[in-house]
């Protein structure tokens, strides 16, 4: 027999995990995004190297033609006038783990970005910055950021690495 109790903690866990996997196309439907239909999307993928945690951020042109930065600035004034002259195009990941895990390093990872466009990555020890310099249609980019120290293995999933870093833009 299923005690009651179970069954909340199980409808908890279910409802939680549901929340934090399907966050972006909730905010979507939901209409919660800052700039509708912005033209990138942005997603974050915890990953580990020997001892050290690092976390992917993919980020997709969902445009059926190249931007570069003053067209996805004049998107944002266009689409956004409530946010005009304070939002710009980037992306700032914004580290919220654990006392004494910080940000080490940010790249871009040119191999697999070759032909695909141009980010501008810089960081610091809670914050990462990616700027769109320009995107090709259709590209998938990534930046790697490396973190210090190691998470305990059965924690460093998604959900809980998107329960401690924020991602900020004008899609989300």
């Amino acid at each position: 027999m299923v005690t009651p109790i179970f069954t909340g903690i199980v409808t908890t866990v279910a409802i939680y995990l549901g929340v934090v996997l399907f966050q972006q196309p909730i905010y979507r439907s939901l209409k919660l995004q800052k700039v509708q239909g912005y033209p990138v999307f942005c997603v974050a993928e915890p990953f580990g190297v020997d001892s050290t945690q690092c976390i992917d951020v993919y980020v997709v042109s969902l445009s059926s033609e190249e931007v570069d930065r003053e067209e996805l600035n004049s998107y944002i004034s266009t689409h956004a006038t409530r946010y005009a002259g304070t939002l710009g195009p980037d992306l700032k990941i914004t580290s919220h783990l654990p006392h004494g895990v910080t940000f080490l390093s940010a790249y871009e990872d040119s191999v697999f970005n070759r032909g695909k466009g141009h980010l501008l990555v810089s960081s610091n020890s809670q914050s990462c910055f990616i700027g769109f310099d320009y995107l090709e249609s259709g590209a998938v980019m990534r930046v790697i950021i490396r973190t210090s120290g190691h998470y305990e293995k059965e924690r460093a999933d998604r959900g809980w690495l998107m329960s401690h870093i924020s991602l900020d833009y004008p899609g989300l």
